[in-house]
């Protein structure tokens, strides 16, 4: 990555239960393989419960990110949690959350005061091309599966992704 300004974040901190995701910059597919490792962490922890996810300094978010995203919802659900929160006072932002469904899934909020001490950065991590091809696909599944309108959408690339990879695979 270079030094633009827009390069894409993650920063994360954790209390107890609780995590908070801080997304800067233009979040693409580059991001997935790190945040897809946080979340596998944080799901196999039997604390963790609550998730708010900050998407105030967002200038991009891509759709493998939000398939990725999609995880969190489906884990608080499984585990009787209250759904995750994201924060979103970008409205170009926050239509394409409301585009895809996830104010089914999620509270979205304009605005949330909130305490995070000492976020650290993920660092991205270097994904093999079959590894990122397989999580690229399985975020376009969980989309896919969201409502008739996003199946429509991502069908195809779901498609052509299972070409590419050889077959089909069951998103985790």
């Amino acid at each position: 990555m270079g030094n633009s300004v827009n390069d894409g974040k993650i920063s994360v901190a954790r209390s107890g239960a609780h995590w908070v995701l801080r997304f800067e910059g233009e979040i693409r597919f580059t991001l997935s393989p790190a945040l897809n490792q946080l979340l596998n962490n944080a799901f196999a922890d039997p604390q963790s419960e609550q998730f708010l996810l900050d998407l105030s300094q967002v200038v991009s978010i891509d759709s493998t990110n939000l398939g990725v995203l999609v995880r969190v919802a489906q884990f608080a659900r499984e585990r009787g949690a209250p759904a995750p929160i994201i924060i979103s006072p970008n409205p170009s932002i926050t239509g394409l959350l409301h585009g895809i469904c996830f104010e089914q899934l999620f509270t979205i909020l304009p605005s949330a005061d909130y305490q995070a001490e000492q976020l650290t950065e993920l660092t991205p991590l270097a994904a093999d091309e079959s590894a990122l091809l397989i999580l690229v696909l399985e975020a376009h599944k969980r989309l896919c599966a969201l409502d008739q309108k996003n199946h429509a959408e991502f069908q195809d690339l779901v498609t052509a992704l299972e070409q590419q990879a050889g077959g089909s695979s069951t998103p985790k």
